[in-house]
Parts: structure tokens; sequence; C-alpha cells
């Protein structure tokens, strides 16, 4: 082979290789935005999650336990408040009043 068909055959496979590297760095950045995309998006709570945060935290006020039930309740409120369920987030406030203020008797 002449000395200018060897370079030739040089600048070739240079470019090839960048070629390659290029299209690898450009699918591994692609796959990376895709994956930061998809993990930033929302769970939207459902009426059915919120009222079972409810009903947990009215069984631990049953039982005494005012710790854990203001929690759920805490819990319950912030998805009613993003479903916009002004019923029960007016009912869970009252009872997160009642725990902050109980009566004595």
């Amino acid at each position: 082979m002449a000395p200018k068909n060897k370079k030739i055959v040089m600048y070739i496979i240079i470019a090839v290789v960048l070629v390659a590297v290029a299209t690898t760095a450009t699918i591994f950045a692609l796959n990376m935005m895709g994956k930061k995309d998809s993990s930033n998006q929302k769970v939207v709570p459902t009426k059915e999650s919120a009222d079972k945060l409810k009903t947990k935290a009215i069984e631990y006020l049953k039982n005494g336990d005012k710790t854990n039930a203001k929690k759920y309740l805490l819990d319950a409120k912030q998805q009613y408040t993003e479903l916009k369920d002004t019923n029960n987030i007016v009912d869970v406030d009252a009872q997160i009043w009642m725990i902050d203020h109980p009566t004595s008797t």
C-alpha cells in the first residue's frame, strides 16, 4: 500500500471512531434526560387514598395515639388539598384542631 493510501485509511478510521463516540455520547445523554423527566412526574392522589389515611388516623385516635393520628391527618389534608376536596379539608382541620386543643374535663 502506498503511503498516501495509508494516510487516507487512517483518516477514515479516525472519522469512524469519532462518529461512534459522538453517537454513543448522544444516546447516553438522551437516556439520562429521559430518566430525569420521568422521575419528576408527580403522582396525583386519589380520594380513596386520602380517605384511607383519614380512616387510619381515626383508628389511632380511638386507641389514644394522638401523635400518629395527627401525622395521618396532616397527610390526608395534603391529599385533600391537592384534590380540592373542601369538605374533607374542613373535617380534617377540625380533627387536627381538636388534637391540638384538648378539652379538660
